[in-house]
């Protein structure tokens, strides 16, 4: 029995080895230095001495982390870019809770439909049957273990929101990207380095009362105030440094390419009484990677370096209470399973060198800490399903606008589909939508 704890230790041992760049025996100060070298930082005098004590406090709750490892695949955690701030200085946003608008308030709220389910919180229209793989992934090496769909990458070098609390925009082009990869990928059978969208034109353009570039938002307004999809290239990415800027610049190139028309969205919020887990992998498997909103702060996601990592089961993730609040919108990529357990792939947007891979996060099923989560009745929620598509990948298409990149006709024998791409007459087209759950856009004008 000793031999087996022996052993054990020694794995766990070489995978910290192996994982953890910093040699977190050595001094705090020693520690610290490196960690200035590694991530080109200066100081002031005065705030050398702040910093310091941030970091000696970060360093002291990873060092607990480590320490409640049990198995060799549960979550390392390790001094990184981050472990010099305090979590109010993370690129996350504050809480966004936005009410629904009045119009939706009254019109669901009449006697025939006060039952319902409010369309905002709706779960979309989903296959039955629970036959689901144990691993399905679109993104990273974790596609290596696909069983039922290509083992193809469809994700390039993660878009950094860096200083800028706007995960809300940059989730949204991390998204684009797969969504630009996947429809290649149809076309051709093959993908070349997949491009980074813009983030920018939806901090410039979007303005609401909570959506406010830099100072958070709701991706949801994005995708309201920006029906399409430019390249970075395009419309490049300046609010990098910023971490407090809210007034929008307004757009800056209203003539910018366009290479994806966003044709619709759906939100959704599921419900305690409801398999949470196994919704998730339905809509995942179903509808591809998805936007979801998490909590950040105080529960050691920032200082995640690989591994499957598990929420704390404190009052910190407690979705019931009426405190809890996410703070920071990814995007849901797939799920796996390690000796029996399993776990949820993230992708994040901080600057490279965070987590697993490129940005990647795998998180353990039995406690998701707000993704997924139904707010309420009248708040609008923070998981959505965006619609994309060009109809210059469509080959089935007669007339592109290459402009909007909408199809306004298909070649014979095909038909439009709710998401604007040319299928058979014959097939049975998959309903995307119903009149109350479905934003759609792709009749508008450019």
């Amino acid at each position: 029995m000793t031999a087996i704890v022996v052993a054990f230790l020694l794995l766990v041992s070489n995978q910290k080895t192996q994982s953890i760049a910093f040699n977190l025996e050595l001094p705090v100060d020693k520690l610290f230095i490196q960690f200035k070298t590694k991530y080109n930082k200066h100081y002031s005098l005065t705030e050398e001495q702040f910093r310091f004590q941030i970091f000696k406090n970060n360093l002291k709750n990873i060092k607990t982390l480590n320490e409640k490892r049990t198995q060799p695949y549960d979550a390392f955690h390790d001094i990184n870019m981050y472990t010099d701030l305090i979590d109010e200085e993370l690129p996350i946003s504050k809480g966004i809770a936005i009410p629904v608008s009045s119009y939706d308030k009254e019109h669901f709220n009449s006697k025939e439909l006060k039952k319902v389910e409010k369309p905002w919180n709706e779960v979309p229209p989903l296959p039955s049957g629970d036959n689901l793989p144990q691993n399905y992934a679109f993104c990273g090496e974790y596609v290596s273990k696909n069983t039922d769909r290509p083992k193809v990458d469809l994700c390039g070098e993660v878009f950094s929101q860096q200083n800028c609390g706007g995960c809300w925009a940059v989730s949204l082009a991390n998204l684009a990207q797969y969504l630009y990869s996947n429809l290649t990928y149809q076309r051709y059978g093959c993908i070349k380095t997949p491009p980074k969208f813009s983030a920018q034109r939806f901090l410039d353009v979007t303005k609401t009362k909570a959506t406010k570039r830099c100072c958070g938002g709701h991706p949801r307004d994005a995708v309201n105030a920006v029906k399409s999809f430019s390249l970075d290239a395009d419309y490049p990415f300046v609010d990098g440094p910023n971490k407090n800027v809210c007034t929008i610049r307004g757009d800056q190139n209203p003539n910018v390419q366009i290479q994806m028309a966003i044709t619709g969205y759906k939100t959704f919020g599921i419900s305690k009484d409801q398999n949470m887990v196994l919704l998730l992998k339905k809509l995942l498997h179903h509808y591809g990677p998805f936007l979801v909103s998490v909590k950040v702060s105080g529960t050691g996601f920032s200082s995640y370096s690989s591994g499957i990592f598990s929420f704390p089961s404190s009052s910190i993730c407690d979705t019931s209470s009426s405190s809890f609040m996410t703070d920071h919108e990814v995007v849901l990529m797939g799920w796996g399973v390690e000796n029996g357990v399993e776990y949820f792939i993230v992708r994040n947007s901080w600057a490279s060198g965070w987590g697993e891979g490129d940005n990647y996060i795998r998180i353990k099923t039995t406690n998701l800490c707000g993704i997924g989560w139904r707010i309420g009745d009248y708040v609008y929620p923070l998981n959505m399903i965006v619609y994309a598509n060009t109809c210059k990948l469509d080959k089935y298409c007669s007339s592109c606008n290459i402009a909007s990149n909408i199809c306004s006709s298909c070649v014979s024998g095909y038909s439009l589909n709710s998401n604007n791409k040319c299928v058979k007459n014959t097939a049975k087209l998959v309903k995307y939508h119903s009149n109350s759950t479905y934003v759609q856009f792709y009749n508008h004008t450019i």
